[in-house]
């Protein structure tokens, strides 16, 4: 019963802060896959080919900061705990190549940039400044983000990676730890399910 519980990950993450250790094993088991092809996938961005020792030492980092430095209270968005948790691996990874190759022109990504400060209205083309046409362009982003909102976990995510993060379809796919096709499919339908949503707007 109670890893049913864990299912949901919003009660996961309040279970984790409040240091349920029933509740951080399950957290383990349940995301150390996309914590590893996270850090897997950002370094081999940067042209390293992490060994599985580099691998297991960064996803220890990773669940250092996340448990006992408590970063798992600034999530905001449960529903977007993928999302965000392959960004803080992949930031980590980072700093690791740092370290290790004293690669400081790698910047990591700001979480509030991506995850909780997105600005939708950058995803639309620019309009003059026109009370009219500016009110049309605020009611469209909020329309926007509503509609990334209502879709499918592995969906929403998908597209906030390929649309926000500019990421590409096998970058994504390597990211959510999913074959390319998955990830492909993922983004087609959930452009399709945009494009319905916003029909009535231009």
């Amino acid at each position: 019963m109670e890893k049913c519980r864990f299912e949901d990950d919003s009660f996961l993450i309040r279970s984790c802060v409040e240091r349920d250790e029933s509740a951080w094993d399950f957290f383990i088991k349940k995301y150390s896959g996309l914590m590893l092809s996270s850090i897997a996938c950002r370094m081999r961005k940067y042209g390293f080919y992490p060994q599985a020792d580099d691998l297991q030492e960064i996803r220890q980092q990773i669940l250092s900061v996340l448990w006992e430095g408590g970063k798992l209270s600034e999530v905001k968005n449960p529903s977007s705990l993928k999302y965000w948790l392959s960004v803080v691996s992949g930031n980590i990874a980072v700093e690791f190549l740092r370290k290790r190759r004293r690669a400081h022109e790698i910047a990591p990504v700001s979480l509030s940039d991506i995850v909780e400060g997105i600005d939708m209205s950058d995803l639309l083309p620019s309009t003059a400044a026109d009370p009219a046409r500016e009110a049309d362009r605020t009611a469209l982003s909020e329309k926007l983000e509503d509609a990334i909102e209502s879709l499918p976990p592995n969906e929403k995510l998908a597209i906030k990676l390929n649309l926000l993060h500019g990421k590409k379809h096998e970058e994504i796919a390597c990211i959510m730890a999913i074959p390319r096709a998955t990830a492909t499919s993922h983004v087609r339908r959930a452009r399709l399910k945009l494009k319905k949503l916003l029909r009535d707007y231009r």
